[in-house]
């Protein structure tokens, strides 16, 4: 593979945000075309191995990677022969173990899913399904003040539900030192999936082993221990790695204050899916020039359920459907016709199941704020005394700001709510209580959920878009926002890593992957319309590997 085509570096600590190779469509795989199964055995498909991985994630920043030679390893063969390591190691003679579970099915060689490096140009990847607004929403808060402070966002999540009291259950600790040494540092992701003791080195052993064949550095990688709200930390805002969006006071507006009114639409359909705005016009003084420009006041009023309805509808003018476009759409279906809820049957009271409603509705608004934050420059027009629309000629980026600004918070709300419920969900002891069918619905869900998260953080990563603009260029500024953008980077890398970690535990078996590919309609509350969603996913997933 050629270096410097804007590779995402996964467990190599940076990524590149140069342009991707024209070749590269989001529609399959690195070719342009789907990634269709070879047979109905084909389950290992949805997956690449590391050494395959290591050589293809290319560090374009350091230019170096952690394997070396250009040859392409063999995807590994979906068998249970006696040449096949086991995966997980059910030895549970000591007491670090927290819960007690079935023995798992055989499990499949170390595999991780195919995150695809295919990347269009950003206003080309908008394609979600449109849906009405939700109504768990509350009403818009009272109108902001026009202070010299950005007023916070109302936060749009289903509020967590009370936490079930403590089991009393009584537990012999045989070796409480370890335990306590266990407990402190915390188990890494493949002993707490996997419901099997860790011990307290640097590595766990069972990483060590697992990742023997593949080669040592490989199992410091995975060995990761901090959960996901551990790993975000308690940074507020974190989204926001800008300057301060200027906001001008009274005496800065120019000529009349009667309000602009303006239509905004996404750059890849511009004049179509319109959301009106007022704003007002104002001259400032920024980097010796005095241009006039247009800022959205508070007191307007724009709510984040404008804002959702607004990126949702954009699907209605996009005919382009890959895996992203899939993903996004069956996350509409399941909220639109309360699916998870139809397909659960007697069990909405499973506490995986309350789970997973709640995350999916905070990624479906995460991921229509995602849209905003994401877009190029948008697209402007003055509504004339008429009533028709024309582009205007006055500066717009205090808007693009407003608008990104305001889809900022509302992400890094969500995105705490969305990452402590995926951590409730790995710890949730109901594992195996759940009938098959159940099961199914549960197995399906979160495998939507997660390639969500994960499209998300990959192409944040990919391009560190939105690249705006301040108001403010001054040297100040510049290190500032150097400085946050680079936090912004390292912990989004972080949570990617340990997505994909936990996409790859979770979604490992043969069993559970035959079991998703197979999902009838049963699963979907028998909507067609979403099981054939599902297919297409299924069908047009991201293949890693060209």
């Amino acid at each position: 593979m050629e270096k410097g085509t804007g590779r995402i570096t996964l467990f190599n600590g940076s990524a590149d945000f140069g342009p991707l190779p024209p070749s590269f469509s989001a529609t399959g795989n690195g070719k342009g075309t789907p990634n269709l199964s070879a047979g109905p055995e084909d389950c290992a498909d949805e997956f690449f191995d590391w050494p395959r991985y290591e050589r293809d994630m290319e560090d374009v920043v350091t230019q170096s990677s952690l394997m070396d030679g250009d040859s392409q390893a063999s995807p590994p063969a979906l068998t249970t022969g006696s040449s096949v390591t086991a995966l997980r190691d059910n030895d549970n003679d000591d007491d670090c173990v927290m819960t007690d579970v079935a023995p798992q099915a055989p499990e499949l060689p170390i595999v991780w899913p195919k995150v695809s490096d295919a990347q269009l140009p950003r206003e080309q990847e908008i394609h979600i399904f449109i849906m009405p607004s939700g109504e768990t929403q509350g009403p818009s808060p009272p109108p902001t003040p026009n202070t010299g402070q950005f007023a916070p966002s109302p936060i749009s999540h289903i509020p967590d539900s009370p936490s079930p009291p403590p089991s009393t259950r009584g537990r012999t600790v045989k070796k409480p030192e370890q335990t306590k040494k266990v407990r402190d540092k915390g188990a890494c992701f493949h002993c707490r999936i996997g419901r099997v003791a860790c011990d307290d080195d640097a590595v766990c052993v069972k990483c060590i082993n697992m990742c023997e064949k593949l080669g040592g550095p490989l199992a410091q990688k995975i060995c990761i221990r901090k959960t996901l709200s551990q790993t975000l930390g308690t940074a507020q805002n974190r989204w926001n790695w800008e300057s301060q969006c200027f906001r001008p006071s009274l005496e800065q507006f120019i000529e009349s204050r009667v309000p602009i009114k303006l239509l905004v639409s996404f750059p890849s359909k511009p004049g179509r899916c319109e959301l009106e705005v007022d704003a007002r016009a104002f001259k400032t003084h920024y980097g010796g020039g005095d241009p006039a420009s247009v800022v959205i006041l508070p007191i307007e009023g724009l709510s984040e359920e404008r804002m959702y309805a607004w990126a949702a509808s954009q699907v209605l003018t996009e005919s382009e459907k890959g895996f992203q476009a899939c993903v996004e759409e069956l996350l509409q279906g399941y909220e639109r016709n309360n699916t998870l809820d139809k397909a659960a049957g007697n069990f909405l009271e499973h506490k995986k199941h309350k789970i997973l409603k709640r995350l999916m509705l905070n990624l479906l608004h995460m991921m229509h704020m995602w849209k905003i934050w994401s877009s190029g420059p948008f697209v402007i027009r003055q509504v004339l005394d008429n009533g028709n629309g024309q582009p205007t000629s006055m500066g717009f980026q205090s808007i693009q700001n407003h608008l990104r600004r305001h889809a900022e918070q509302a992400m890094s709300s969500l995105e705490r709510h969305i990452l402590g419920d995926i951590d409730g969900y790995l710890s949730s002891t109901e594992s195996g209580k759940e009938d098959t069918s159940l099961s199914s619905v549960l197995q399906v869900a979160m495998w939507v959920s997660l390639w969500q998260i994960i499209l998300i953080y990959r192409e944040s990563l990919g391009s560190m878009s939105p690249r705006q603009q301040t108001l403010g260029s001054d040297e100040t500024t510049h290190n500032s926002t150097t400085h946050k953008r680079e936090i912004f980077r390292d912990t989004t890398k972080q949570l990617f890593d340990s997505v994909v970690v936990i996409y790859s535990e979770i979604f490992r078996s043969a069993k559970t992957l035959k079991a998703i590919r197979d999902a009838g309609q049963e699963v979907f509350g028998n909507d067609k319309d979403l099981h054939a969603i599902f297919t297409e996913a299924w069908r047009t997933r991201f293949d890693f590997c060209e």
